[in-house]
Order: structure tokens, then sequence, then C-alpha cells
């Protein structure tokens, strides 16, 4: 499984600035059809559907809250997603 990783540091402007939207389009576009968890702290429905309309794999966009960051139970809800994935045999 391909892994999407971005740096979790605070941004102080979004370069997207009417939405995340914008984002998500080149997040589905890199991932092409592979699984993906997208953990951000500003995942909006725009977003959810936009991903189960272009994306034909399994995606999660995980929430999290920016002033906590991420914690064991954020850890622990990703893993578990993670691990109910069936992936392709690589030959």
């Amino acid at each position: 499984m391909s892994a999407f990783l971005a740096a979790l540091r605070p941004v102080k402007e979004s370069p997207w600035k009417s939405s995340s939207s914008f984002k998500t389009a080149d997040v589905v576009r890199y991932v092409a059809g592979r699984p993906f968890a997208w953990v951000d702290d500003q995942i909006l429905q725009a977003d959810r559907d936009y991903v189960s309309q272009n994306h034909p794999g399994p995606a999660l966009l995980y929430d999290v809250d920016p002033e906590v960051d991420l914690t064991v139970e954020d850890f622990e809800a990703l893993a578990h997603w993670a691990g109910g994935l069936t992936l392709p045999e690589i030959a």
C-alpha cells in the first residue's frame, strides 16, 4: 500500500482560499485509485463528497482537532481502518 504523508505543522494561511476542495482533487489524482487515509483538521463535507464521487478505492478522511493534534486514539482508529483493507497481491 502506498502512503500519503504530510508534515503536520501550523499553517498561517492556506494556499486554497475558498475551501480545501482544490487540495482534495490533487490528493485524489495523486493516489490514483489506491487506498488512502487523509488526516486533516479541515475536512469539509464537500471533500467527502468529492472523494466518494471521484475515488474508486477505499478512502478514510479523518478529522483531527488542531488544538490537540494526533492522539493515541487517532492512531488506533487509523490502524483499525488500515487493518481492514484487502490489498492486491504483488507479483
